[in-house]
């Protein structure tokens, strides 16, 4: 899912016409020849992945698929080389001089010579504010009129520098950022009362239809092809689901070695019953405490293509639960496989035949895959409400529903003497409902249970309806289903809304400060696998020169 991936979610045209669009961008940025290749991260190994250069234009060629009239670009060099950011930088100024003429803007700090002279235009901000912005060839007249011409063989873009953040001379330093200012505001209004300077506005109707391009597919159609994306990206992800599969195995044998086929008596329910709650609470906390930590550095990157028009931000989020469903099946399958059959979970039945025998197994693999995937809503609200930056508090945050969940699960204390008050912790502990659906399962269609003369807790007769009143009550498995659905819906309708308060558009503190930091209320946003980076929350101090290309 790459660029032909973006022309889906953002293009309404016939699959023909993306990929026509799709190969004439990648041509004319010079990614024809690696249009295989993986895009990697920037930890990736060389020859495996594309390089920053690369990853740069792609980022370029993702937005270029809708033909906009214009394009911002925040920083490009940053992170390159000499040789690479002039590369990158006469990309742009292809795609300014190009057939199309695309408008671009790009924020640069500090660019060298070679770079500099790429520029059409240029725009000094000092303080927040305007201190210049006109053609390179004007830069060293209007210097000169304030009594500081470049001197020659320097980058005006360093003369500049040198001029308004000297800290040998701060005072000075000062006197010369409010000179700048007022000599250009002069400038700025005289010419306003004497119109006649070039200008070159981009269209407001071109604008428009280009902003129209962002977003244009159905709701439907953004599930469908993220859902597509989130399964490839999770194909190609073999190293996650080796060692998944891996502990699965590995985990699971263990945990059936240990319960190796119990003989099922009355003296070995509440083994019976410590086998099965083990086997749910493995499962119940290991999806959400990995959703915890893997997700968070993640989302920044769904804002950024959010924000960027490529698809709704919940659009995302659903396709994601969709590609849960075979991928959860698939584990948590093999999990029941290796720990019913190892066990011997249904030892002992009243009719005893193979079919009846798998459609217990296949009971108990449902309660299995409905516990996880309710459970990976909690992983989903604690990933959304952590800190990109610090994804152990999203671990923390599971930790601290799942324990008490744990403990009021039904297996470690009896649920019908726990206080009054603490009486609205079992209702939202998700390991008792999942518990009581477990018993059902194993005890409720079971025959006799056999017990030991000396040890006999349900009478000689007890069956496993016996087993399971004595165990979880008057439970019905359609209450424990409808508890664990309700739960799960629950967290990942949080998660949702905690998903869209992170994506809400971000605000500035004021549009042109006159002195200090001009500072964007929102966390930085990076991207993820190399495909663009970009700083969204920057601050213009009178340090940093900035310039914009046409």
């Amino acid at each position: 899912p790459g660029a032909r991936g973006q022309a889906r979610l953002r293009m309404r045209a016939t699959m023909a016409e993306r990929a026509e669009r799709v190969d004439t961008v990648m041509m004319e940025l010079g990614l024809d020849k690696i249009a295989s290749q993986l895009i990697g991260d920037q930890h990736g190994q060389a020859g495996h992945h594309i390089s920053k250069n690369e990853r740069k234009r792609l980022s370029f060629a993702s937005e270029l698929l809708t033909g906009p009239a214009l394009l911002f670009v925040d920083e490009p060099t940053t992170g390159l080389d000499s040789y690479m950011a002039e590369s990158v930088v006469s990309t742009l100024k292809g795609l300014a001089s190009g057939p199309r003429r695309c408008t671009v803007v790009a924020t640069i700090h500090q660019p060298a010579s070679d770079v500099y002279r790429l520029f059409d235009k240029v725009c000094f901000l000092v303080g927040g504010r305007v201190g210049y912005f006109g053609t390179l060839a004007g830069l060293a007249p209007f210097l000169t009129g304030l009594g500081h011409p470049p001197p020659m063989h320097c980058c005006p873009a360093d003369h500049v520098m040198r001029l308004f953040v000297d800290p040998e001379d701060p005072e000075g330093s000062e006197q010369r950022r409010h000179r700048i200012l007022e000599v250009f505001a002069a400038q700025e209004k005289e010419r306003e009362q004497n119109p006649g300077g070039e200008r070159t506005p981009v269209a407001a109707q071109q604008l428009g239809e280009d902003r129209e391009n962002g977003n244009s597919r159905s709701y439907l159609a953004q599930v469908g092809i993220l859902t597509q994306r989130d399964l490839i990206l999770r194909r190609r992800s073999t190293q996650v689901f080796k060692v998944r599969l891996v502990q699965s195995v590995i985990f699971g044998a263990w945990f059936g070695l240990t319960y190796l086929r119990l003989d099922i008596t009355q003296y070995s329910i509440f083994t019976v019953s410590g086998a099965l709650f083990f086997c749910m609470m493995i499962l119940v906390f290991s999806g959400p405490t990995s959703l915890a930590q893997v997700i968070p550095p993640q989302v920044p990157v769904y804002i950024r293509e959010q924000r960027g028009g490529s698809y709704h931000i919940s659009a995302m989020y659903v396709a994601k639960m969709i590609a849960d469903i075979p991928c959860e099946m698939f584990f948590t399958f093999i999990w029941a496989v290796i720990t019913y059959w190892m066990i011997g979970f249904r030892g002992s039945r009243v009719i005893g035949s193979l079919s009846t025998e798998f459609q217990d197994f296949f009971a108990f693999w449902a309660a299995l895959f409905l516990m996880t995937l309710s459970a990976f809503g909690l992983g989903y609200f604690a990933s959304f409400a952590t800190p990109p930056n610090v994804p152990e508090i999203g671990f923390l945050l599971t930790l601290a529903f799942l324990l008490p969940s744990m403990i009021f699960g039904g297996f470690f204390v009896n649920l019908s003497i726990i206080p009054t008050w603490l009486h609205w912790i079992r209702e939202l502990s998700i390991l008792r409902y999942g518990f009581s659906l477990l018993n059902i399962v194993q005890w409720e269609t079971y025959g006799p249970v056999p017990c030991d003369p000396s040890f006999c807790p349900f009478s000689p007769s007890g069956t496993g309806q016996d087993v399971r009143r004595q165990l979880v009550g008057e439970d019905t498995w359609y209450f424990d289903v409808i508890g664990i659905v309700g739960l799960g819906l629950l967290f990942r309708v949080l998660a949702l809304w905690m998903l869209l308060r992170k994506a809400r558009p971000a605000v500035f503190d004021s549009a042109a400060p006159d002195s200090g930091t001009l500072t964007l209320q929102d966390d930085d946003v990076t991207e993820e696998n190399g495909v663009a980076e970009a700083q969204a929350a920057a601050s213009t101090t009178p340090k940093h020169g900035r310039t914009s290309i046409r």
